[in-house]
């Protein structure tokens, strides 16, 4: 696998809303240079409200908030793992569209192929289970599945993934518990406090989890 020693930091994608001052952001880090082979999870921007159709729901896009973060994507991560990278990197997405949409202005700014994958998507764990942890084990080591692929086929290119509340957070602990590291307290993996348009850069630098720059999602 091709993310060893990780750091873990979450980066703004907020765009006009970080323009406008209704984030608290702070510094992207001075040499992003430092951050070596990062893969990035970004949480789907705001889409409004989910169906109760489960299966039109994949269909459901951003919203004008929404569209206004996807449109932030790209400058932030320049900023955050340095530009030069980002035309080489490896875009793979949640098939639902309001994954897609998110990582759409990034893919057309750096002339990028954006794949989905349906291992990155909303689906109910086939599990006899009454509680939400081995959900979350399962979820955690489908997405990492993916991840093992991309960085084996394309090592050392910037990894870039979109997907749900109830998968990144599972991500990131596979991430983290494969390298028996702590994620630093300030980072909160529940559902619900991963912000909508928010993303995290876990890569290979120090070799402890430090926390670099942070948002508060909108």
């Amino acid at each position: 696998m091709g993310v060893t020693g990780v750091d873990v930091t979450r980066v703004d994608v907020l765009g006009a809303e970080r323009a406008a001052g209704r984030c608290d952001v702070s510094p992207a880090p001075d040499h992003p240079e430092r951050i070596a082979n990062p893969l990035v999870l970004v949480r789907h921007g705001h889409a409004g409200e989910r169906w109760a159709d489960q299966v039109a729901d994949r269909g459901r896009p951003l919203d004008a908030r929404g569209r206004d973060q996807a449109a932030g994507l790209p400058g932030s991560l320049a900023s955050a793992i340095g530009g030069h990278r980002l035309p080489q990197a490896m875009l793979v997405s949640s098939p639902t569209t309001r994954c897609v949409g998110t990582l759409e202005p990034l893919a057309e700014a750096y002339d990028r192929e954006l794949t989905t994958d349906e291992r990155l998507a909303e689906v109910e764990p086939p599990l006899p289970s009454r509680d939400g942890w081995p959900d979350a084990a399962w979820l955690g080591a489908r997405a990492m599945a993916v991840v093992d692929e991309l960085t084996k086929t394309h090592p050392g290119a910037p990894v870039i993934v979109c997907s749900h509340g109830e998968i990144l957070p599972a991500l990131v602990a596979t991430v983290v518990a494969r390298q028996g590291r702590r994620v630093p307290p300030s980072l909160d993996l529940t559902r619900k406090a991963v912000p909508k348009g928010s993303a995290w850069v876990l890569a290979a630098a120090s070799g402890s989890v430090e926390w670099i720059a942070a948002s508060d999602g909108g």
